[in-house]
């Protein structure tokens, strides 16, 4: 397949994507999150990783009056030290699509949410696999996310099977946020 096709599939792709808001009569509608993540590695082959930092970039286009499809970006670094040097830090990119839905009742804008998400990973230059993110949290005034996460992936090496638990800040920016009539 040439460049020219992938940039047109990609193209009528993102065209499908951002259309849909365009023609939902919601009464919140899609928004971008900007996230910092912060956890610890729980697996027992790189115990000498002791903690892992990164961010989040997603979208969030709505499909109801609480729930999302999400499409996010995740980066991911692991770092420690192993007697008293540091460790090459274990970098993992992953690409991930899941629902977000909103716990909230109708007068309220601070509310609890639950956020699974799966997608594939690209764990240092080597190893690609599935991998999923769980997570649940409280939104206050629909601006800021507060989340605890879990993420994993399935990689078949042992040396690529990351799975930290951490917690999560975010800042929502909401696009054509409108009353409901």
């Amino acid at each position: 397949m040439k460049p020219v096709a992938y940039a047109r599939h990609a193209g009528v792709f993102f065209l499908l994507l951002f259309s849909l808001p365009g023609f939902s009569q919601w009464s919140d509608g899609p928004f971008i999150s900007l996230s910092g993540q912060f956890g610890m590695p729980l697996n027992k082959e790189i115990k000498a990783y002791g903690w892992a930092a990164g961010g989040v970039g997603k979208i969030a286009l709505p499909l109801g009056t609480s729930d999302y499809c999400t499409v996010s970006m995740n980066a991911i670094s692991i770092n420690g030290k192993f007697q008293g040097k540091g460790l090459k830090e274990r970098d993992i990119l992953s690409g991930m699509m899941g629902y977000r839905y909103d716990f909230r009742q109708e007068e309220s804008y601070s509310y609890f949410y639950m956020e699974p998400q799966i997608g594939w990973a690209f764990v240092g230059t080597d190893y690609n696999s599935f991998c999923y993110m769980p997570a649940v949290g409280y939104s206050l005034n629909g601006k800021v996310d507060f989340s605890a996460f879990y993420y994993t992936t399935t990689a078949n090496p042992s040396m690529a099977r990351i799975s930290v638990a951490g917690i999560m800040v975010a800042y929502n920016l909401h696009f054509g946020r409108s009353n409901s009539e």
